[in-house]
């Protein structure tokens, strides 16, 4: 579902100036200014050839990718009065055919994702198109170029929030990279310090840490990159590292990432280098000896049309000529032709419809564009020949590194202690016999040394269980763009050793379902985790605490669309105990009456009435309750009965479930009271 609907009537006749919905506008253009239909400035003759190639709306913000002999270009926004509309528009530029610059060869594509500033990369055969950090999902989205179709991809990113990212895909391995970005939800927050890595055969994210930003690939926020062929290596340039979009700082360095051995380094250029912008537009030629950036945003806020060309071979900037001031706009270069098109103009107006076309050789702007002549022998790329080789191959490395990481923490960790003890043993010379050193101090002081604890993301609504000495937490949401974000972050906190509350103990598992408000407990051996209620299936999941592993259970519940339910084992059966709960699909419908017993063992879920709410139990959903060892029974509190949630809180007393005759008894604040005592000495 995309974020926002839109309504398909226009405001003009006129194809390219229609206001369809309406978007608050996004910081990157309050620099810019409003929108305004568009105007063709005198830099470019139209030509007079007619065409019979599709009309796109031009566009700023659009993200494009380049196939052998195509450029696709996905989404943008164009203006809708005072503010501008995210569009659904996919197209393909035919780089095989000549066409002048008032007549590109566009083709219509069947439409993507409304969306603006984000990152797209093709698969190295060119078959399968991925659009990344789309609203209102943390999947990427993904076209078949055969069928030509959308549909969302079955891979989880954990960040997808952020923006300003870029992405590029290392055509030997089909590997694409993501790096750095910036939170559009928490604009306070620092640069993002880490590189996705996607592999489209297996739909699996690998995240990196990126190097210290103080030594090499400084600007991690609305920089442009392209993928070197000569290099075989991606090359970043330009950006800033201001939240929200602003001029920030800017570096006009060039950085390297190898991705054979995922080492950063700085290109050492000759001759005098562009100044550093974001906003730019910026492309490789085909054997990745020539980079190509035009246009962008100074760090003074102003529009510019420059042209810069960085000879790969030879690490050496030239310039080319200038042209009209562009930002956000997509290009490409074919042969010895640049082409640019879309983007928004240095006069506040979106850009003309026109393709500008720039001839490398004789540094002249051209109204023609002829296709290279070694283009009509090209075919796309082949797929990769055992893809999962490539996989296994980064995953040796990845693991490689980690053990080297391992090796040096423990180092670090081992030289702690070493001076932790020297300090005890001096404080101890100092004490005398009188004042022996505290054991649980020496413990504790050593504990907040430890850096090696998982730091999670914080949550709301997340499952939670505990076993004898650990907590688990599971799942949960946090604000996003539009909603809510849930996670599937799995984490379990060490109740046997000392920490301090700025660095609790906890410990990253496996990934579980994205998921929030919805009950977990363990089995009665604390070997298994099971979560119910999960989204997309009547079955409940369950972790192996053995194999860190997540599978879907064989049980099947009926009411799966119910919420608001709590989960309890009774350790001296092992069954599970699940009541209540309201209808999230029919918010009108009543509190459900039954309560559901799952039995670990054998896999299957009895369901039994609940009484009446008038005599025992009346609160159904969001109540809390836990497994009295004292009572052997489950005790429930608190809770509403209003569906949706409602200000109606109701009831402060306390329910018990005796599981041995499934016999139900309230305690009001009287009986807590009285029994007390009770509780505090058993």
């Amino acid at each position: 579902m995309f974020a926002q609907k839109w309504r398909s009537e226009r405001t003009t006749n006129h194809p390219r100036c229609a206001a369809t919905l309406t978007l608050s506008i996004p910081k990157p253009l309050l620099a810019l200014g409003l929108f305004s239909c568009f105007s063709t400035p005198s830099f470019l003759t139209r030509a007079q050839a007619p065409s019979t190639f599709f009309i796109p709306i031009t566009v700023s913000f659009a993200s494009f990718s380049r196939a052998v002999t195509k450029l696709y270009v996905i989404g943008g926004a164009k203006p809708a009065g005072p503010s501008y509309t995210a569009i659904r528009q996919v197209i393909s530029l035919d780089l095989t055919i000549p066409f002048n610059s008032t007549a590109p060869a566009w083709t219509q594509l069947a439409d993507g994702p409304p969306q603006s500033l984000f990152p797209t990369a093709l698969s190295s055969d060119e078959q399968t198109l991925f659009a990344f950090h789309i609203l209102d999902t943390n999947s990427p989205w993904q076209y078949n170029v055969q069928e030509n179709k959308w549909q969302e991809s079955v891979a989880k990113f954990e960040r997808a929030e952020f923006i300003g990212v870029g992405s590029v895909t290392d055509p030997r391995t089909g590997l694409i990279y993501l790096a750095g970005g910036f939170d559009e939800v928490n604009k306070d927050a620092p640069i993002m310090k880490t590189i996705d890595i996607f592999d489209p055969v297996s739909q699996t994210i690998h995240v990196d840490d990126l190097p210290d930003p103080t030594s090499v690939f400084p600007i991690r926020q609305n920089y442009a990159n392209v993928w070197s062929k000569y290099k075989n290596s991606i090359l970043y340039w330009g950006g800033n590292n201001k939240n929200p979009l602003g001029p920030g700082l800017v570096e006009n360095s060039v950085a390297e990432l190898s991705t054979d051995s995922m080492t950063w380094s700085t290109m050492e250029t000759q001759g005098n280098a562009p100044a550093g912008r974001s906003g730019h537009c910026m492309a490789a030629n085909e054997d990745g000896t020539k980079v190509v950036i035009y246009g962008g945003i100074l760090t003074n806020e102003t529009v510019v049309g420059d042209l810069w060309i960085l000879d790969v071979v030879t690490s050496t900037w030239s310039q080319g000529i200038a042209g009209p001031e562009r930002v956000y706009s997509i290009c490409t270069v074919a042969g010895d032709q640049f082409l640019l098109w879309g983007g928004s103009t240095g006069q506040n107006l979106v850009s003309p419809p026109e393709m500008l076309m720039y001839n490398l050789n004789t540094s002249a702007y051209i109204q023609q564009y002829t296709p290279p002549a070694f283009y009509k022998d090209l075919k796309p790329p082949p797929p990769l020949e055992n893809p999962e080789d490539y996989a296994l191959e980064f995953d040796l490395r990845r693991l490689e590194d980690k053990r080297n990481k391992l090796e040096d923490q423990k180092k670090e960790l081992d030289q702690r202690r070493e001076r932790l003890v020297l300090q005890h043993r001096q404080s101890d010379l100092k004490r005398g016999p009188t004042s022996p050193i505290d054991s649980k101090d020496c413990l504790l002081a050593f504990a907040q040394t430890q850096t090696t604890y998982y730091t999670p993301t914080p949550v709301f609504y997340p499952a939670f269980a505990r076993s004898v000495n650990k907590l688990y937490v599971l799942g949960g949401a946090k604000s996003g763009r539009i909603r809510l974000t849930l996670l599937a972050q799995f984490m379990s906190l060490d109740l046997t050793i000392p920490w301090s509350a700025a660095a609790p103990a906890w410990t990253r598992l496996a990934d579980g379902p994205r998921q929030y408000r919805f009950p977990g407990t363990f089995s009665s051996d604390e070997q298994t985790l099971f979560v119910f209620h999960v989204q997309g299936t009547n079955s409940p999941w369950q972790y192996s605490i053995r194999d860190d592993s997540w599978q879907e259970s064989a049980a099947k519940f009926e009411n799966t669309e119910y919420i608001g339910i709590e989960a309890v084992t009774d350790p001296e059966t092992g069954l599970v105990y699940l009541a209540g709960g309201y209808d999230s699909v029919n918010y009108n419908a009543p509190l459900m009456k039954t309560i559901d017993i799952f039995d670990p063992v054998s896999q299957t879920i009895h369901t039994e009435e609940l009484p009446d709410p008038a005599t025992a139990f009346p609160v159904r959903l969001f109540y809390k309750n836990v497994w009295s060892k004292a009572l052997n029974s489950v005790v429930f509190f608190g809770g509403k009965n209003k569906a949706p949630p409602g200000p109606d809180m109701v009831m402060n007393g306390v329910t018990l479930l005796s599981t041995a005759s499934m016999t139900w008894t309230n305690k009001g604040n009287t009986a807590i009271k009285e029994n007390q005592s009770l509780y505090e000495r058993k």
